[in-house]
This record gives C-alpha cells, sequence and structure tokens, in this order.
C-alpha cells in the first residue's frame, strides 16, 4: 500500500500553515487549553491549539490537505478491486496524515 503520511506530502501542509499561522506564546493560554502549541491566525481571530495525542484529536482542513485527501482518494479507487475495499485503510491513511501534521507542528512550535 501506498504511504501519504511521508514528509514530502506533508511538508506543503505544514508551510501552509507556517504561512498563514503565528505561534502565540502565552503559558497561561497554554495551561488553559492544555495544549503544547497555540498558533493564531494572521488574518482572523482562528486559533490552532496543537495537544499531544493523549490530549485528544487533531483536525486541519485546508485547500493543500484536501488536495492530498483526493489524491488519496483517487489512488484508493483505482487500487480498489470492490467498492468500498479500502474504506477502512483509507479512513486510518486519513488519520496517519492528520498525526504526522500534529508531530510536525509538535516538532516546530511545542517549548522544550
Amino acid at each position: 500500500m501506498r504511504r501519504f503520511d511521508t514528509p514530502e506530502n506533508i511538508a506543503p501542509i505544514l508551510a501552509e500553515i507556517k504561512a498563514f499561522y503565528t505561534p502565540l506564546y502565552n503559558p497561561a493560554a497554554l495551561v488553559a487549553l492544555d495544549c503544547v502549541a497555540l498558533l493564531q491566525a494572521n488574518r482572523t481571530r482562528n486559533y490552532i491549539a496543537v495537544r499531544t495525542p493523549e490530549r485528544g484529536g487533531f483536525y486541519y482542513h485546508s485547500r493543500v490537505t484536501l488536495e492530498l485527501f483526493k489524491e488519496l482518494d483517487a489512488w484508493t479507487q483505482a487500487a480498489e478491486t470492490e467498492p468500498g475495499e479500502l474504506d477502512a485503510w483509507k479512513y486510518q491513511e486519513e488519520q496517519r496524515i492528520m498525526e504526522a501534521v500534529r508531530a510536525g507542528l509538535i516538532r516546530e512550535y511545542a517549548k522544550a
């Protein structure tokens, strides 16, 4: 099976987040939201709270992630021998992509 959570697939998503979000280093906010990093959108009041995997899920939706998910969907449909055969694998691959994005954000922004 093809892996979609590789660094070359995740890099455009991380680059987009770096371009549109600024890290907010506020210890009180990090404690209150129980996160390791807090990113504020540059032009809106939206935030991304990046938590460790034990603290909850992570999902980032954007044009770049949608393109990667479309590529995943096209590959899955081409690889299936009968409809729905790889649905469970596709869902798990989407989760691995989001976990790879979260891990990249934690590496980049978490204060050690």
